[in-house]
C-alpha cells in the first residue's frame, strides 16, 4: 500500500555547492540485509612498479539490491592531511602527485554498510636528477693529465607533498652524442687526448625520464 512506501529524495554537495538530487522510493515491508558493493577505477592505470607519472582519475561506483544511499570516501595524502566526502551513485575527481591512501565504503538505503576497502594510489611526475663525478690528474688549465674516471649519481626529488619520490630506476649514458645509450652500474674510465662529451640521462619508478644531461672535459 502507499502507506508502506516512503518517498526519498537526497540532495548532494561537493563540500562547498549543491550538486545533484535523486529520489527513490523505500518499501518499509522489504528486508534487505545485503550491503551493496563499491568499486573503484584509476584512470590511467599504473605501471608495473604501482606508480603513476600524470594525474590520475579516480572513478568510484555501488550498486544494491534496493538503492545505494551513498559512497564515503576518506582521502589522506603525504603530509596526513585528511579529506571526507560523501556523494550518491558514481562520481569521479583526480588527484595530483603524491602518495595517497584512499578507503572508500558504499551504504545502501536500509542502512547495510559495506566493508570498507582500501587503495594505495602513487603518483610521481617529477624527473629524477643525474650528475657526473670526473676523477683524474688536472693541470691549471683544467685539462686532464690523465684518464678520467666518471661516475654518475642520481636522486629522485620528494613529491610535491614532501613524501619521498618512487625512486631511481636507472642511469644510461652516451659517449657518441647519443647515437647509442648504455645503462650504468660502475664507475668508468675515459682515455685518449682530446675533448671529450659525455650524455647522461636517468629514469624513476613512475618512468620520468630525466633531460639530458651533458658533460664536457678534455684529456
Amino acid at each position: 500500500s502507499p502507506f508502506d512506501q516512503s518517498d526519498v529524495t537526497i540532495f548532494a554537495f561537493d563540500g562547498l555547492a549543491y550538486r545533484e538530487a535523486r529520489s527513490y522510493v523505500v518499501d518499509r515491508n522489504a528486508v534487505d540485509e545485503i550491503p551493496p558493493a563499491s568499486s573503484l577505477t584509476l584512470s590511467p592505470l599504473p605501471n608495473e612498479a604501482g606508480w603513476q607519472r600524470v594525474p590520475v582519475t579516480l572513478t568510484f561506483s555501488a550498486n544494491d539490491e534496493s538503492a545505494v544511499h551513498l559512497i564515503e570516501v576518506d582521502l589522506a595524502g603525504g603530509l596526513g592531511t585528511k579529506e571526507s566526502l560523501s556523494y550518491l551513485d558514481e562520481f569521479s575527481f583526480n588527484i595530483e602527485e603524491g602518495r595517497w591512501t584512499v578507503g572508500f565504503r558504499a551504504i545502501d538505503v536500509y542502512g547495510n554498510e559495506e566493508a570498507e576497502q582500501e587503495v594505495e594510489v602513487l603518483v610521481d611526475e617529477t624527473p629524477p636528477e643525474s650528475e657526473a663525478v670526473l676523477q683524474g690528474v688536472m693541470a691549471e688549465d683544467g685539462r686532464y693529465l690523465s684518464p678520467v674516471q666518471v661516475s654518475l649519481l642520481a636522486v629522485d626529488p620528494d613529491l610535491s607533498d614532501g613524501s619521498p619520490g618512487s625512486g631511481v630506476a636507472g642511469i644510461e649514458y652516451s659517449l657518441d652524442g647519443g647515437a647509442t645509450w648504455q645503462a650504468y652500474s660502475d664507475p668508468f674510465s675515459v682515455s685518449g687526448g682530446g675533448v671529450h662529451e659525455i650524455l647522461r640521462r636517468s629514469v624513476d619508478q613512475a618512468d620520468n625520464v630525466e633531460p639530458e644531461g651533458r658533460t664536457t672535459f678534455e684529456i
